[in-house]
């Protein structure tokens, strides 16, 4: 951790690296928060002393540390914000934030699209976080007197679909047939179609919050990161398959049951995709939509499969709400007898 109290002191220091340079520091403050804030302004020291620019006109790369400091670090998709402004920084030769104008923004568009052949959904999210860094500085840091406009590249948004038992047992049995860690994506699909998890929720689930041997069914339990609403975490109860699959994982040495990284497991997916015969692609998240698509078919209420997800607004939820047609009518039936 960058932020940490020696104990023989009673203020916290910073110590962190940048570019092979060691940075550390007393922050002279017995408050962790302010530690923190302290820590945050080192860093964008740090890269405006390697990079050029100063306090008062700090480059890309700075505003991205510092978003990452005071914001991105504590979200979900933190890390790929950072990594996507990190990008931009880098396509655009690190200029300092005053300096980006709309000319700027649509010559790293053109980048994205044109050299490096992103997506349109892609580039979207690259220009989120550049855009989330320029408001920042205007908003917050006092650098800029208004942020350039931005045009958003209208996405070609592909539905989620259901995975059919007969797909998936078709795909798993192509993964166990394979060597590496393919069987274990088998495994991590299995448990994902059961559980409802996301991918990132899956990889990183440690042993210590899956209990298998609970006398009222085995459970897992998801830490909610910030962001994910008023609880902190959720548990979701296992099948018998999804605790079978565990159970065969249990004693591998690791301290989770999935130790791959969420890069390897796509890479070994698209692979699938790319050689199961007779197969209509679907990816990871796809198996979360069957699991909410399932529940809801079998009529369990949107608020407890809101619970299961992990949606932090039932709205989210409420995109199955179709499904409960004849659930709805069942249910006014009854006032028949």
């Amino acid at each position: 951790m960058s932020v940490f109290k020696p104990k023989e002191s009673k203020y916290y220091y910073y110590e962190f690296q940048y570019n092979g340079k060691t940075y550390k520091k007393s922050t002279r403050k017995t408050s962790k928060a302010e530690a923190r804030s302290i820590e945050a302004a080192a860093r964008v020291e740090a890269e405006n002393e390697q990079t050029g620019g100063t306090p008062d006109r700090p480059t890309l790369k700075a505003g991205a540390e510092r978003c990452w400091a005071e914001n991105w670090r504590h979200q979900k998709d933190g890390k790929n914000s950072l990594g996507r402004a990190l990008r931009c920084a880098k396509y655009m030769g690190n200029p300092t934030i005053d300096s980006i104008d709309h000319k700027a923004i649509d010559d790293l568009k053109a980048y994205l699209l044109n050299e490096l052949k992103f997506k349109p959904a892609t580039v979207n999210r690259h220009q989120a976080a550049l855009r989330y860094i320029l408001n920042r500085a205007y908003k917050h840091w006092g650098l800029l007197d208004r942020v350039p406009p931005f045009e958003i590249m209208r996405e070609n948004k592909k539905k989620p679909r259901i995975v059919s038992p007969e797909e998936l047992d078709k795909t798993c049995k192509w993964l166990e047939a394979k060597g590496s860690y393919f069987p274990l994506v088998a495994d991590l699909m299995r448990v994902l179609v059961d559980t409802g998890l996301r991918l990132n929720e899956a990889l990183s689930l440690p042993w210590n919050e899956i209990k298998l041997e609970n006398k009222k069914g085995a459970t897992l339990c998801v830490q909610e990161q910030k962001g994910g609403g008023d609880n902190p975490q959720r548990t979701v109860p296992l099948t018998a398959r999804a605790k079978e699959t565990l159970q065969k994982l249990k004693g591998g040495g690791c301290d989770r049951p999935f130790p791959i990284r969420d890069h390897q497991a796509e890479r070994v997916r698209r692979e699938a995709m790319e050689n199961v015969e007779g197969l209509e692609p679907f990816g990871f998240h796809d198996l979360r939509h069957t699991f909410a698509t399932r529940l809801v078919e079998k009529g369990v209420p949107l608020y407890v499969v809101q619970k299961l997800l992990g949606h932090s607004n039932i709205k989210v939820t409420e995109r199955y709400a179709h499904l409960q047609t004849d659930t709805l009518s069942d249910a006014v039936a009854l006032l028949n007898d």
